[in-house]
């Protein structure tokens, strides 16, 4: 390796913050808009939930960006799906359910976002408290002044947050967020994800659909059947089989693209993505393994990445990660960690 171990850790630190407050930005939050200086960046659609949960854990070493995402989130926490950021909080061990439920106690403020409640209850009182941020270095960043007495009941110690109603509304002009616009035109519900995928996807199988959006199967099916019957979404069967496969008609959705040129964006499962980050940050920042070689570290998210592997795959994703895959050791250290931070 030409780096330490180190270096790669604050260097994928870094890169995965700068992620997050790209999309928040573009959800409304105050920052500085990267991706429109640079038109060549591949256009994917984000996804409100799971950019939610890896906040809730990653956004510790970031208070401002923390605490600006929580202040959109007392404004346009309309736009979250609560049923689906539950199910994949219990599917997938994204995010910091402590956290989140102190974020969504904190929402609740707002008495119009009476959902929010049910994130509340992930996660019960703590006795006891621990700081809230996080230093680069992984240890625990002093609060001061007066604590926060809705974090403070879920274990955790920050100075009071003051509210600020100058987060702006999403960009939806913007294609990343497509599935934001199509919650508002038809709901906060399944539909808005299965209009967005396919209109990515073209074509897919009612089981495929229901993994990518995070859905359980028999759901989508149900709301594919009920949304065929108006004609804007048909069915095919493979020849010699009785698998019915799900498109739009075409032309049906264009009015939807309001950037310019007529590419849909890329529906990418940011959940995956999240996970392996989150999971590959987590071992790096490891006191059981601040003393330990290059080689035991790349060993370990040697073991993070197989674990992953299957549902890289899925979600075609692996490709990301082809000289990874071929390496071992050391090697595959360099490769894995610099792959993953321009994933």
């Amino acid at each position: 390796m030409t780096i330490s171990l180190n270096d790669y850790r604050q260097a994928l630190l870094k890169d995965a913050l700068r992620l997050l407050w790209r999309q928040w930005t573009l959800l409304g939050i105050p920052g500085h808009d990267e991706d429109q200086e640079n038109a060549t960046n591949e256009r994917r659609i984000i996804d409100p939930e799971a950019l939610l949960l890896i906040t809730s854990e990653l956004g510790r070493f970031d208070a401002r960006l923390f605490d600006e995402a929580v202040n959109w989130l007392r404004q346009y926490g309309k736009l979250i799906n609560i049923q689906r950021l539950r199910g994949i909080q219990q599917l997938h061990p994204l995010g910091n359910r402590r956290v989140l439920s102190a974020i969504a106690s904190t929402v609740l403020e707002n008495s119009r976002l009476s959902k929010w409640r049910a994130i509340e209850s992930l996660s019960e009182n703590q006795i006891g408290s621990e700081p809230l941020f996080l230093n680069f270095d992984g240890k625990f960043l002093p609060a001061f002044g007066s604590p926060d007495p809705i974090f403070e009941r879920f274990g955790f110690f920050r100075g009071i947050q003051n509210f600020r109603p100058d987060a702006t509304s999403p960009r939806v002009e913007r294609p990343e967020l497509l599935l934001v616009k199509l919650r508002a035109l038809f709901g906060v519900n399944a539909r808005a994800e299965v209009i967005a995928a396919l209109l990515s996807m073209q074509v897919a199988h009612p089981s495929a659909l229901a993994r990518r959006i995070g859905y359980l199967p028999r759901s989508i099916q149900e709301i594919l059947n009920e949304m065929a019957l108006s004609g804007h979404i048909v069915t095919r069967r493979e020849k010699g089989s009785r698998e019915r496969y799900f498109s739009l008609r075409a032309g049906d959705w264009n009015f939807l693209i309001t950037w310019p040129g007529a590419k849909v964006p890329q529906w990418t499962d940011w959940t995956v993505i999240f996970i392996l980050l989150q999971d590959s940050i987590e071992t790096l920042f490891s006191e059981k393994l601040s003393d330990a070689s290059q080689l035991m570290v790349a060993l370990r998210l040697r073991e993070i990445f197989e674990r992953h592997y299957a549902r890289l795959s899925e979600a075609g994703l692996a490709q990301h990660f082809f000289k990874a895959s071929h390496q071992s050791g050391l090697d595959f250290l360099d490769a894995f960690l610099t792959e993953l931070r321009k994933l």
